[in-house]
């Protein structure tokens, strides 16, 4: 007897036969039991690795600085001493319109002089001179005399030295984690379909997929957050799993 179980779905079946003799009262009762074969299941593995370019979004300012060097405070009183306090802040009485801060104390005999270190109280380019008072300019001077209803003191103060070292506030920008997660949003959906498609191409013709692929996601990118930077790439590589039966 042959039973053809090709087209069975899995699972046992209980056939009975039974069976007459043909020359007498006897019969025969058969129970068979058929068993079809069990799927075979194996794994399959995808690897997809994209990469993206995106545009920096964020900005971010550098602070300016202030320009420092020396400047020549004469005592043009010839009876009596000088004394001015470290952080006294004079205007510029010449160009360009900044305001100076001496930056230690000055002690002179009558008609005595000296120079001491002081700082351009604004940031930026401006309190950058680039030679010694007192000429074509830019320049430093304020003088106390009775022409300026100043005093009772009486003194000549100019920059005796170039300053320097002024830089203006700048504006630059700068990567935003928003800008690496969204390129990798993308690309995780990207991948993910690739993968997918790759995963069906590995199918042998009696084999299908059980369940939906589940994938793991490595991002990377050339420029974390904050970095100074027009633009980042970004690369995802996908690691994707499937099971395939028959």
């Amino acid at each position: 007897m042959t039973v053809n179980t090709a087209n069975l779905k899995p699972g046992p079946y209980s056939v009975t036969l039974n069976f007459s003799s043909d020359g007498g009262n006897a019969s025969i009762s058969v129970t068979l039991t058929v068993n079809t074969p069990q799927p075979v299941q194996r794994t399959l593995t995808s690897q997809q690795t994209q990469s993206q370019t995106v545009k920096a979004t964020g900005q971010g300012t550098t602070q300016g600085t202030q320009a420092t060097g020396m400047l020549r405070v004469e005592n043009h009183d010839t009876a009596n001493p000088l004394n001015i306090k470290a952080g006294t802040m004079l205007p510029n009485q010449s160009n360009p319109a900044i305001q100076m801060r001496i930056d230690q104390d000055v002690s002179l005999l009558p008609a005595g002089y000296t120079d001491v270190p002081a700082t351009v109280v604004e940031d930026g380019t401006i309190g950058n001179l680039p030679g010694p008072c007192c000429g074509s300019g830019p320049e430093f001077q304020n003088q106390c005399d009775s022409s300026t209803n100043c005093g009772p003191q009486i003194w000549d103060i100019f920059n005796s030295t170039p300053f320097t070292g002024g830089t203006d506030a700048q504006t630059y920008t700068v990567v935003q984690q928003s800008d690496i997660d969204n390129a990798a949003n993308s690309l995780k959906a990207s991948t993910n379909q690739s993968a997918l498609a790759d995963l069906k191409s590995q199918l042998q013709p009696n084999e299908h997929l059980v369940g939906n692929p589940q994938c793991t996601y490595n991002v990377t990118s050339d420029h974390a957050a904050g970095d100074q930077a027009t633009t980042v790439a970004v690369t995802v590589v996908a690691t994707c799993t499937a099971t395939a039966s028959t």
